[in-house]
């Protein structure tokens, strides 16, 4: 077979040529390639032994196996957004996907059940996350429970991993902290439903997983945060979370777990 004019259509049956091709359609078993435009129908395949000319663009819908060679000074390979194709000495062609991670795969991770290190005495104001929340307005901070106001004129402030609270928190007073920061991660459950059923002594609930780490796990009784300890609201076995006799009411509340593993 030789080769196709220039500037005309190429209508053949089943088109697998074995020298060059210099046109700027083709079409082949109903599918037509305008090489001005793209693909225009397709309904089948083709195949090029040789070697194939385009003079204006090629658009491979379904990935290109196999070597494409560039030509010194041709922009042939146009990065878009996140990527980036550099001609290496080699003659090779070199492609970068330089976009950002999506939230949760590789590079945000969310710090659970954290306890801000820092004195409770009554009169230290001041306390240090073990990371910088990213961003910011991420950190949520809980007083026994209770969700705490961030602002100049609320209950706290933050300057990277330091938290400075408007009131001092007394003795025997717990702060939580739930946050997002810059980290690899796996995976998380967020406000799951947890069925609370009694089994004739202590009421207990079943995670769909093991939080991993365990201290990661964040239980809310009717919206508010509980405890984790042998002496406080719950303690966790694996998946299983086993609540406090002293906590009331439990049979008509409603749970909800938050946690990673």
């Amino acid at each position: 077979m030789g080769k196709l004019l220039p500037q005309k259509e190429a209508d053949v049956g089943n088109f697998v040529p074995s020298r060059d091709i210099k046109t700027k359609k083709i079409k082949s078993l109903n599918t037509i390639y305008d090489l001005n435009v793209g693909v225009v129908e397709k309904t089948a395949n083709f195949t090029v032994n040789g070697k194939a000319t385009v003079k204006n663009a090629a658009f491979f819908e379904g990935g290109a196996v196999g070597a494409i060679f560039v030509p010194d000074g041709t922009p042939a390979i146009v990065g878009g957004n996140g990527v980036t194709v550099t001609k290496l000495n080699n003659g090779k062609v070199q492609i970068s996907f330089t976009a950002a991670a999506p939230i949760g795969a590789s590079d945000i991770s969310l710090a659970m059940n954290v306890t801000p290190a820092g004195v409770i005495n009554g009169s230290n104001k001041v306390f240090t996350l073990p990371n910088t929340p990213s961003p910011a307005s991420s950190l949520m901070l809980f007083l026994n429970g209770q969700l705490l106001t961030a602002g100049a004129n609320a209950d706290f402030t933050l300057a990277n991993a330091s938290i400075t609270l408007v009131t001092a928190p007394v003795v025997d007073d717990v702060i939580l902290a739930l946050y997002s920061h810059q980290v690899s991660v796996t995976s998380y459950s967020i406000n799951e439903p947890l069925t609370v059923t009694n089994n004739g002594q202590l009421f207990t609930g079943t995670l769909n997983s093991a939080p991993d780490p365990s201290s990661s796990l964040m239980v809310f009784m009717n919206g508010k945060l509980l405890t984790a300890g042998n002496a406080a609201d719950f303690t966790l076995n694996n998946k299983t979370v086993q609540f406090s006799n002293a906590l009331q009411d439990v049979a008509s509340s409603k749970f909800f777990a938050t946690y990673s593993y």
